[in-house]
């Protein structure tokens, strides 16, 4: 049984598929899939990558410990190779998570990887051992953590997007500067080590990620070592 507490929190959750999803295995010897119109929300976390994914006409090259949110009704086809978490699910249109799920950015850079992989490794590991009941209080918690970190990194990630399809391309070094304080916290990182690693101007570093992200490099490493 479902607590109704945990239904009222997420809405009515019913999974189709879910489960790693690896291109080399499935599709032998293709370069990419054939488009298709998706019937329920995907997410897709990926782990190993080298393609690229066509959303709506809109291509994301795929990088690992990023995520791919597609929604009903949307034409997608992939460019392979690559090896990912998968969730395919559908929720009731009264969750409070339905507009969230529907508005969200298609693709997620900018994300904690470490966070999303436990998640996606307990959820996947634990809808695996309940085949035959899929839905439970654990399953409807994990996913209520999964929409809560997806709602938290949308505003940065559509910030990413837009400034992607502006003039100015060189915002990709952003989610390269997180990986890199993600990875040397403990270390001493200035504004002049990350002009230094990634070639551009202190200000333009400073400025840039703020506009992404919303915070500041220095406030970053801060929250991160906190």
């Amino acid at each position: 049984m479902i607590s109704e507490d945990l239904i009222q929190k997420t809405g009515t959750i019913r999974f189709s598929l879910f489960g790693i999803y690896d291109t080399d295995r499935a599709f032998p010897g293709l370069k990419q899939s054939a488009g298709r119109i998706t019937k329920d929300f995907e997410i897709e976390f990926f782990l190993d990558c080298t393609g690229k994914a066509i959303v709506n006409e809109n291509e994301y090259k795929l990088y690992p410990s990023t995520i791919l949110l597609c929604k009903p009704g949307q034409k997608r086809r992939s460019i392979f190779s690559f090896r990912c978490y998968f969730l395919h699910f559908s929720i009731s249109e009264e969750s409070p998570y339905f507009a969230l799920l529907t508005s969200a950015p298609d693709f997620y850079r900018i994300i904690d990887g470490v966070v999303y992989a436990e998640i996606f490794s307990d959820l996947l590991r634990h809808l695996t051992e309940s085949e035959n009941n899929p839905t439970s209080d654990y399953t409807y918690a994990k996913m209520l953590e999964l929409f809560y970190l997806l709602s938290r990194d949308a505003k940065r990630n559509a910030a990413y997007l837009d400034l992607r399809s502006g003039e100015r391309r060189t915002e990709d070094f952003v989610p390269n500067c997180i990986t890199y304080i993600n990875n040397h916290f403990g270390e001493k990182i200035s504004l002049k080590t990350l002009s230094e690693l990634f070639h551009y101007s202190p200000n333009y570093i400073q400025s840039t990620f703020r506009l992404v992200t919303g915070v500041t490099p220095q406030s970053y490493l801060e929250n991160i070592r906190l």
